[in-house]
C-alpha cells in the first residue's frame, strides 16, 4: 500500500513552563501558590509578598503571572527577571524558562549560548523539557554545533523518564539509524510508548510500521487502530491513510462514504495526496454524488502543490470540458507539466497526452501553453497575464 512517508521531523522546541498544555509545575509547586477565593489581582500581590521574601517558587510563579498578564500587566522583562530569581535558586521550571525566554528573545535579547546554558542548568537535574529542547538543539546546531549524538543522549534521558516528545524523537533516530544503529524495533518501541501517550505523529508511525511489517509482523488491524487514533487528534498524513485504508478495505470493511470522510478532512488541511483523492472521488461518485465541478476544484488544489497526478487530470477536463470550460492551451499546460514529472511520480501516459493535445494547437497556442508551463510555480495556478490565473482536470486511478 502506497502511502506516505513517516512523520519525519524533529519536533520543535517546547514553549514556556506553565504558558501551555504540555507543560506545568509540580504538584507541590502548584499547591505552594494556590489560594483560594481570591482575585487574580490579590493573588498576584500575595504571591509577589512572598517572592519578595525569597521564594523560589513565588517568584518562579510571579514570573508566570507577568508571562501571562494574569493579576498584573503582562510584562515579558518583568516575567524575565522574576524567572531568573528562581532559577539562580534552583528551579528547574524557571531555569527552563530563561533557556526558552533567551532562546527566542523574549523579554531579553536573544542570546543562544544563555539558552543552552539555562537549558544544560535544568536538564542536568532531571527536567524533562530542558532534556528535550537541549536535544533539538543538538539536531539543528542551535548556539552549539550539530551533534546527533549529544541529542540521541539527550533524547534518551527525557525519554526514559516518560517524555512522550522525547520518545517520538528517539524513535525517528532509531529509524534513520542517526548517530545509532539502524533498528527497526527499538524505533517501535519508542514510537509506541509515544503513541499511548497521545502524540499523533508517533500513531502515524506507528500505524506505517505496522502496515508495512517493520520492526513488527504486517498487521492491517493495527495500522488501521494507529491510523484511526492520529486521525482522531488531526494528524494529517493518518487521516488520509485512514481514508486509504477504508477505500481499499486494508484493515477494515470497505466503505466508500468514510473513505470520503477521512480523504476531506486531510484535503482541507492541505494534504495534496487527500485533495486529489477527493477530486477522484467527486469525479466517479463514489461515497459522494457525482460533482465534476468539485472534482475539478480539488484537482486543481492537488495540482498546484505538485501533483502530477492531479494535473494529468486537470489537463483531461481541460480537454474534455468537464467540470470546467473546455480550454486546450491550460490542458496542454498542464500536460506539460504532468510529463515533467511523471518518471519521479510514477504516472503513466502524461508524455502522451501532451502529445495527443499539442497536436490539436496552433503554433500560437502552444508557444502560450509552453509560457504557462514554464512560468507556473509550486503552490500557484497558472499564470494568464498579471491578474489571472488558470485551473485543472478529471479523475483517474
Amino acid at each position: 500500500m502506497k502511502l506516505p512517508n513517516l512523520s519525519m521531523l524533529f519536533i520543535a522546541l517546547l514553549p514556556l513552563y506553565g504558558c501551555d498544555n504540555h507543560s506545568s509545575v509540580t504538584e507541590a509547586e502548584a499547591a505552594a501558590v494556590k489560594v483560594e477565593n481570591l482575585t487574580p489581582e490579590e493573588h498576584f500581590a500575595k504571591t509577589l509578598k512572598d517572592a519578595e521574601s525569597g521564594s523560589a517558587i513565588a517568584q518562579f510563579e510571579v514570573g508566570k503571572l507577568f508571562d501571562r498578564g494574569n493579576g498584573a500587566p503582562k510584562d515579558s522583562a518583568k516575567a524575565f527577571e522574576w524567572y531568573q530569581k528562581s532559577a539562580k535558586q534552583g528551579n528547574t521550571s524557571a531555569q527552563f524558562n530563561l533557556g526558552y525566554m533567551y532562546g527566542n528573545g523574549e523579554g531579553v535579547p536573544k542570546d543562544s549560548a544563555k539558552a543552552l546554558e539555562w537549558y544544560q542548568k535544568a536538564a542536568e537535574q532531571g527536567n524533562t523539557s530542558a532534556q528535550f529542547n537541549l536535544g533539538i538543539r543538538y539536531v539543528n546546531g542551535e548556539g552549539v554545533p550539530k551533534n546527533s549524538a549529544k541529542a540521541l543522549g539527550w533524547f534518551q534521558k527525557a525519554a526514559e523518564q516518560g517524555d512522550a516528545y522525547a520518545q517520538f524523537n528517539l524513535g525517528l533516530m532509531y529509524y534513520k539509524g542517526e548517530s545509532i544503529p539502524k533498528d527497526s524495533g527499538k524505533a517501535l518501541e519508542w514510537f509506541q510508548k509515544a503513541a499511548e501517550q497521545g502524540d499523533a505523529s508517533a500513531q502515524l508511525n506507528l500505524g506505517h510500521m505496522y502496515d508495512n511489517g517493520e520492526g513488527v509482523p504486517k498487521d492491517s488491524s493495527k495500522a488501521f487502530e494507529w491510523y484511526q487514533k492520529g486521525a482522531e487528534q488531526g494528524n494529517t498524513n493518518a487521516q488520509f491513510s485512514l481514508g486509504y485504508m477504508y477505500d481499499n478495505g486494508e484493515g477494515v470493511h470497505k466503505d466508500s462514504a468514510k473513505a470520503f470522510k477521512w480523504f476531506q478532512k486531510a484535503a482541507e488541511q492541505g494534504d495534496a495526496s487527500a485533495q486529489f483523492s477527493l477530486g477522484y472521488k467527486y469525479g466517479e461518485g463514489e461515497g459522494v454524488p457525482k460533482d465534476s465541478a468539485k472534482a475539478f476544484e480539488w484537482f486543481q488544489k492537488s495540482a498546484e502543490q505538485g501533483s502530477a497526478n492531479a494535473q494529468f487530470n486537470l489537463s483531461i477536463m481541460y480537454y474534455k470540458g468537464e467540470g470546467i470550460s473546455k480550454n486546450n492551451v491550460y490542458a496542454y499546460a498542464w500536460a506539460n507539466l504532468a510529463a515533467a514529472l511523471a518518471a519521479a511520480q510514477n504516472v503513466e501516459h502524461a508524455q502522451d497526452l501532451r502529445n495527443v493535445i499539442e497536436e490539436k494547437l496552433t503554433n500560437t497556442e502552444r508557444t502560450e501553453g509552453q509560457r504557462l508551463a514554464s512560468n507556473w510555480k509550486k503552490g500557484g495556478p497558472l499564470v494568464v497575464n498579471d491578474s489571472g490565473s488558470s485551473g485543472t482536470g478529471r479523475p483517474r486511478k
